[in-house]
């Protein structure tokens, strides 16, 4: 895409699953809805049921978790207009994972259906793959799981703080049913485990903030510029 520099853009993938030949179909449903981006969709999920389950699945997770909104059963086949490739390789991500690139600079995006031609020899993607690259995708587009941590170790010292006022109530009131010592350490431990788990979170909210200002992503898109000659 970086050498590409035409007006439109097409990309395709390289196994031809897809007939290059749809590009006019592509073109079309652009002319027709006036899109910056015709991005093709699986009509019917090929594979085993494994696969289908497993292929749903990543994308539903993936944009729950994530501030992208990506479109299920979505394919690589899209064709785009200048404007939008422009923003679009204006992210400097170096650990890419283009479902989610594709959808961040927005533009008015308008799905094909496609049907994909069926190969010989097993897909590529185990399980164990598609679980790898869940984590890639969503430690690059979201900061959902250290915030979750967060608010793990607030309810955690939440909860230590309530034990401790139980506990030392339960001492001075009845300190015969509370066996020496017992009350320091589950202070310590309970406290200590809330307090980890917030400065933890913390932490890792900072680095998310650093992680964000290598990744240099544009702070706005400008679609089109309206001037008065």
């Amino acid at each position: 895409m970086h050498h590409a520099k035409g007006d439109y853009c097409f990309l395709i993938d390289s196994d031809l699953e897809v007939n290059p030949q749809v590009l006019a179909d592509f073109k079309l449903r652009m002319e027709e809805d006036g899109a910056d981006v015709v991005y093709g969709v699986q009509d019917v999920r090929k594979g085993a049921t494994q696969t289908r389950v497993l292929g749903g699945a990543f994308w539903r997770i993936f944009s729950a978790l994530s501030n992208v909104d990506v479109p299920q059963d979505i394919m690589t086949e899209r064709l785009m207009k200048r404007p939008y490739l422009d923003a679009l390789l204006s992210m400097q991500d170096y650990n890419l994972f283009l479902g989610g690139m594709f959808y961040w600079p927005g533009f008015q995006q308008t799905p094909l259906k496609l049907i994909k031609q069926p190969r010989s020899g097993r897909g590529a993607y185990s399980a164990l793959d598609r679980f790898k690259l869940l984590v890639e995708a969503i430690s690059s587009f979201s900061s959902f799981p250290l915030t979750l941590i967060f608010w793990l170790g607030a309810i955690v010292s939440l909860f230590s703080a309530t034990y401790s006022i139980y506990l030392l109530a339960r001492r001075l009131l009845f300190p015969e049913t509370v066996l020496d010592g017992f009350t320091f350490l589950a202070l310590v431990s309970v406290g200590s485990a809330g307090m980890i788990l917030v400065a933890l979170g913390v932490i890792g909210l900072y680095i998310h903030r650093i992680f964000k200002q290598v990744q240099a992503r544009p702070i706005f898109i400008v679609k089109q510029i309206y001037s008065k000659k």
